[in-house]
Order: C-alpha cells, then sequence, then structure tokens
C-alpha cells in the first residue's frame, strides 16, 4: 500500500511539471536580438534606447541606461553607438529618426569616444534632409530627474577625449568625421586629444566631409590633438574637406599638424568657416606654412572678434593665417611669433576684405605679406611691418613705431591701449557692418550670412563681449572703450 502511494504522489508531481513546462512555451514571446551597429564587434551586446524627447548621458551610465533621465543616464559607450553610422542603413535611418531635433545633456566628466581605434562616423545619407542633433555639456553630474537647472560649463567640464592609448585611423584620424546630411551642434563641450607637444599623434578633433554637413560649436574647448604623424598630417584641430563650420567663442588651442593649418585647415572650395568672439593660440606646425589656420583655393573665411596669436615657427615659410581662399577680417586681431619669416597674413588669390582689425608683429618681424595679390582694405585697421603698397588706405594707421605690449592674452583677447593722437581714423558700428553686408564670392551673399549667424549685436561688442563705443571702436578683438 505504501509502495503504491509513493508511486503515485511521483506521478502527480511529474503531471504538475508537465504542465507547468506547457503554460511556459503557450506564454513563450519572441524578442529582438541587441542591436549592433557596423563598427561594433558582433559579440558584445549593444542596448539600445528607446525613442525619447530627450537624452541623459554620464561618463558610466546609471539606473536603466535607457536615457530617459539623470537616473537613467546612457553611458558613454551607448551614446556612441547611437551616433554612429551603421553598415546597415536600416538601423542608420531608425537612429536618425531618434535623434534628429533632439537634445543630448552630458553630465560633466570624461567621455572615451575613440574605441579600437576608430572614432565616431555621423553620417546619414539615407535621408532626405540634414539630421539635427545638439548636444549639451556642463550639468552638474549629482542632478536627479530631468533637472536641467544645474549648469556650469566652467565648473562641471564635460571632455570628449581620445583614449590616450587609441588612434583614429578608421575615420579619417578624427574622433568625429561628419558626413552627408548632418547637422551636429555642441555647446560647452572641452575636446581634448591628450597628446603632449613631444609626442607623435594621429588625431584630430573634427573631419566634417559631406554634403548638407555642417558643424556647430558653442563656448566650447579644443585641445592637445596632434597629427604630425596621420594619414593626412594637415588641420591638427578641425579639417574641413567639405561642409560649413561654424563657431563661437570657442579656444582652440595646444594643437599640432605636420604642415599646413596647425588648428585649422580649409581644403578647398566646398569649405566655409564663420567665427565669432574666438581665441586660436599656441598652434603649430612641424615643417612649413600656416601655424593657425590655412585655406585651399577658393575655400571662405569670415571672422568677427576674433583673436589669433600664432605660434613660433621655423622660417619654413610659415605664417600665422595664409591660403588661397576668400577671407573677410573684421574687428580682429593677429598676432606674430618668431621664425615666422611670411608673416601673419597672406591672400595670394584673392584680395583678403579687411576691416577695423589689429596686426601686431609681436615676437615676430613680419604681419602683412603682399606676395601677388593686394589687399581689399576697408579701413580703420591698424598694423605693423607690414609689406609696402599690400593696400592701406588712409583710414588705416602705420602703428610700426609704437612699442606694443608682449604678447600675451586676457580674457582670450590681446589688450593695448591706443597712442595719444596717433590713430586718426576710428570705425563706427554700422560702417563694419556695411563692409560685412557688402562682403560677396561670386555673387553669392556670403558676408549677409555671415550678418544673419552672428547677428548685428556682436559688432558692437569686442571679443571679451564687452560693449564698444559704438561710434568710436578700436581696432581688434579688444576695445578698451574709448
Amino acid at each position: 500500500m505504501k509502495r503504491m502511494i509513493y508511486i503515485l504522489s511521483h506521478l502527480a508531481i511529474l503531471t504538475c511539471a508537465l504542465i507547468m513546462n506547457q503554460a511556459c512555451q503557450e506564454d513563450y514571446e519572441m524578442v529582438d536580438p541587441p542591436l549592433v551597429t557596423g563598427t561594433d564587434d558582433l559579440d558584445e551586446e549593444i542596448l539600445m534606447p528607446e525613442d525619447l524627447e530627450c537624452y541623459y548621458v554620464t561618463p558610466s551610465g546609471k539606473g536603466l541606461l535607457d536615457g530617459s533621465s539623470w537616473d537613467n543616464a546612457m553611458s558613454t559607450e551607448l551614446l556612441r553607438n547611437l551616433l554612429n553610422a551603421s553598415s546597415n542603413t536600416d538601423i542608420t535611418i531608425q537612429n536618425a529618426e531618434r535623434l534628429d531635433g533632439k537634445y543630448i545633456y552630458l553630465a560633466a566628466g570624461e567621455y572615451e569616444l575613440v574605441k579600437n581605434d576608430a572614432g565616431i562616423n555621423v553620417d546619414y545619407t539615407g535621408c532626405k534632409n540634414p539630421v539635427e542633433i545638439y548636444i549639451e555639456g556642463g550639468y552638474d553630474p549629482q542632478s536627479a530627474g530631468t533637472d536641467l537647472s544645474k549648469r556650469d560649463t566652467k565648473r562641471f567640464v564635460t571632455s570628449l577625449i581620445r583614449k590616450t592609448d587609441s588612434h583614429a585611423n578608421k575615420t579619417i584620424n578624427s574622433v568625429f568625421q561628419l558626413g552627408n546630411q548632418t547637422s551636429l551642434h555642441f555647446n560647452g563641450c572641452v575636446f581634448d586629444g591628450k597628446y603632449n607637444k613631444e609626442e607623435n599623434g594621429t588625431v584630430r578633433a573634427f573631419y566634417p566631409n559631406g554634403t548638407n554637413t555642417s558643424l556647430y560649436l558653442t563656448d566650447c574647448t579644443i585641445k592637445n590633438f596632434n597629427v604630425k604623424k596621420a594619414a593626412t598630417t594637415r588641420g591638427g584641430a578641425l579639417f574641413i574637406n567639405k561642409g560649413n563650420v561654424y563657431i563661437d567663442n570657442v579656444e582652440i588651442h595646444n594643437n599640432i599638424a605636420g604642415d599646413r593649418g596647425g588648428a585649422i585647415i580649409l581644403a578647398n572650395g566646398s569649405c566655409q568657416l564663420f567665427m565669432n568672439a574666438c581665441t586660436l593660440h599656441e598652434n603649430s606646425v612641424k615643417t612649413q606654412w600656416s601655424t593657425a589656420i590655412h585655406t585651399g583655393g577658393k575655400a571662405i573665411m569670415c571672422m568677427n572678434n576674433t583673436t589669433i596669436w600664432g605660434a613660433a615657427g621655423n622660417n619654413d615659410r610659415n605664417i600665422v593665417v595664409n591660403g588661397d581662399g576668400y577671407f573677410l577680417l573684421a574687428n580682429s586681431t593677429i598676432i606674430g611669433n618668431e621664425n615666422n619669416n611670411y608673416g601673419v597674413l597672406r591672400s595670394p588669390s584673392y584680395p583678403a576684405v579687411l576691416v577695423n582689425s589689429l596686426f601686431c608683429k609681436g615676437k615676430g618681424t613680419r604681419t602683412i605679406y603682399l606676395d601677388k595679390s593686394p589687399y581689399l582694405s576697408k579701413g580703420y585697421n591698424v598694423y605693423q611691418a607690414a609689406d609696402k603698397n599690400w593696400g592701406a588706405t588712409e583710414k588705416d594707421t602705420d602703428y610700426s613705431d609704437i612699442n606694443m605690449p608682449d604678447p600675451t592674452l586676457t580674457d582670450g583677447v590681446y589688450q593695448w591701449n591706443v597712442s595719444d593722437g596717433k590713430i586718426k581714423h576710428f570705425a563706427t558700428e554700422q560702417e563694419v557692418i556695411k563692409v560685412v553686408k557688402e562682403f560677396k564670392v561670386e555673387d553669392n551673399p556670403i558676408g549677409m550670412q555671415f550678418l544673419e549667424w552672428c547677428g548685428e549685436a556682436a559688432f558692437g561688442k569686442d571679443g571679451r563681449g564687452q560693449i564698444r563705443n559704438k561710434e568710436k571702436m578700436q581696432a581688434g578683438a579688444y576695445d578698451a572703450g574709448l
């Protein structure tokens, strides 16, 4: 009898197990496998965030890692995966739909974006219109929920960096490569290459190279990049091959190229650069040509309230700003340095338009280099040691006999006092704006586009943001309030 009860009890247990197993099979639901981008290792599981109104990111991520709040912030890896173009067009389009018009908020910390010797390739070739992406740094890492009130870009530094043992050969030696249909906006971020000057580096910050491609940098810093041994050794921080770049209140320093453009190169006529209230210093080249900015044929560069202090050269045709493109310089300062035998500015192919700007020799011996083509001065420029017959007007001032202060930067500008009685003509704000409005390239109203981007108010301030006397403006990016 006991044996029979024992057998029946085991049969009952087995029957219950079979019923439960069947129930589990009936309730089983297939789920999609984790998405993997074309540039990631296939054996790594990559979680993709849901489609949100905005995304929150910390260096290591938090909670659910879905980016829905600071408490569930995405990680660096997920951010990289979301921005990076995939070999699967459907995934790229899906990511474009997730990101178009959205803001990505970054908490303070370091984000290592160069992985497996590859940077980030932002390319939306399959999209009909440019995909607009906004990335903001400077948020308190202790922020909670969706609170965006705790932002201070000086205190809460957000750094997008190259891991010190990594390169970036798969994306033309750049942290960010911008391809087609891309409009990428950064605000309050530091881009740090982490190189020291003695290293032979291979990575720059940006490589715009696409149709309908734009890069916007506001209140940012680009530093410590180095391409002395890269596949393309030009443009230490920024190599613009195709596209438009807009930089406002950006500091670019301590970047190194092999030759041409220690900080920036505009490669050809498919490039355009607008600069307002920027500071470039300590950017250099290992060999020849421009220590700061270089432009290729028919490239366009406009600047307002920008200060460029050239690094020492090696007398190998070195110059601070050089090229065959179209230049418009308003309210800007260029300072020379030792062994820049070609001076601070050279524009041999098309007459550069200059207004109310300062050309100071610094520790160098030459500023404006004539070389083939005269400049188109619109007056109120102050210059030292310029080549004869460069194109000065009666409203420009030769300041060669005045001892200028030793080159140094205070609040991002070179500060100097006007010598009593030496300068007879001072620009008004409206005169400068008129010159900008009239600047055209092959009938293209570039000056009007530049003015619309800067806003008229930008021409009534100096490079520090201080209000100028609109009826008596000091030449260059610094104004003492005459």
